[in-house]
């Protein structure tokens, strides 16, 4: 299971975050790869996962990605320069299913 947060940023990175955790659980699927732009959403899942006993196991292999001229033009159909213009990554974390 993949799912790209795109150029969203926190409240609604975290918003759907934690709905692809809830599809991943129910999914069945044996792990699944997250990718956000947001800072800080590798402790937000940390947490969530620990708050709701969740599971789940997020990965120490975290993949940064350049983030390329042709992602940011396709994003300034759908958000605000403002929310990404700062961001040079991507990071994707993988969480696994204990």
């Amino acid at each position: 299971m993949e799912v790209d947060l795109k150029a969203y940023r926190c409240p609604n990175a975290q918003i759907m975050a934690n709905a692809a955790l809830q599809r991943f659980i129910a999914s069945g699927a044996a792990s699944m790869k997250l990718t956000s732009i947001e800072p800080s959403l590798e402790r937000s899942l940390r947490a969530r996962i620990e708050h709701l006993g969740l599971p789940l196991e997020l990965s120490p292999d975290v993949i940064d990605t350049a983030i390329s001229p042709v992602q940011r033009e396709v994003w300034l159909s759908d958000f605000d320069e403002e929310d990404f213009e700062d961001v040079r990554v991507s990071r994707t974390f993988v969480l696994v299913r204990r």
